[in-house]
């Protein structure tokens, strides 16, 4: 490691410094405040992680892409999410609490057997069940652990043409020109900027293409001062790296 352990950052430095680490085979470490890697052949990188989007619900273990997205269970059950749209997740997690709630209350384990009248008396409910952009299944036997949020199998159709527009909306922003001014501050051979992409940080497609989509971005990134950029959905285990020498490529599971 290089100066002091990585241990002292938060869990989303931590987290995205070793799995770049683990991508390139370098060492992680921390140097005057900030991460820095250091290749085999002795090149350093300076890496800043970002957050794009809302990071109240992260967790180092899928920030490290060891498990599933978790959210805080509203209740008592635990209960087993499997979104079919992700176009629609941040719908699905607002709506959550009051669905676990309600089936709880009337001791079912799913929102399709709730009783019409709860359902006609809330909009949320009547919307999720016949629309079905997720499954959500309680068990009652299970209790105060937090909901796990899985990705359902079926053919894919993201459409991954929207993403480096995506990214390059993000980048513009005061958010990224504060991690960029600090990547600016090293002195070293490389520059990387990782993204931790949240569900509300993109437009739903790109988030949706990040998440699902068997394919690459085609588009390379107009950015001078970044020479590699890491971009990871919170949802699923996939990486994806971008370099001004070699493009895209993708990484999983991490």
């Amino acid at each position: 490691m290089i100066g002091s352990s990585v241990d002292a950052l938060s869990p989303q430095e931590q987290a995205a410094a070793e799995v770049a680490a683990r991508v390139l085979g370098a060492a992680a470490g921390t140097e005057s405040g900030g991460i820095v890697l250091v290749h085999s052949d002795g090149r350093k990188a300076a890496f800043v992680e970002a957050t794009v989007g809302d990071q109240r619900e992260f967790e180092l273990a899928h920030l490290r892409r060891e498990s599933d997205l978790r959210w805080t269970a509203p209740a008592r059950w635990w209960w087993q999410i499997t979104v079919s749209d992700i176009r629609c997740l941040a719908r699905v997690r607002e709506v959550f609490p009051v669905v676990a709630r309600a089936c709880e209350a009337h001791d079912v384990p799913m929102p399709s057997l709730l009783p019409a009248m709860a359902t006609a008396q809330i909009p949320d409910l009547h919307w999720l069940i016949h629309t079905a952009p997720a499954r959500l299944h309680g068990h009652a036997d299970v209790l105060d652990q937090p909901a796990t949020v899985r990705l359902a199998p079926g053919p894919v159709a993201a459409d991954m043409a929207t993403v480096v527009p995506a990214l390059e909306n993000w980048l513009a922003s005061d958010r990224a020109a504060r991690a960029r001014a600090k990547l600016a501050r090293v002195r070293a051979d490389e520059w990387h900027l990782y993204l931790t992409v949240d569900y509300t940080g993109l437009v739903p497609n790109a988030f949706d293409a990040l998440a699902r989509a068997d394919d690459l971005p085609r588009q390379p990134l107009q950015q001078r001062d970044i020479t590699h950029l890491w971009v990871t959905p919170v949802f699923g285990r996939r990486v994806f790296l971008w370099s001004r020498q070699d493009g895209w490529s993708r990484h999983e599971p991490y």
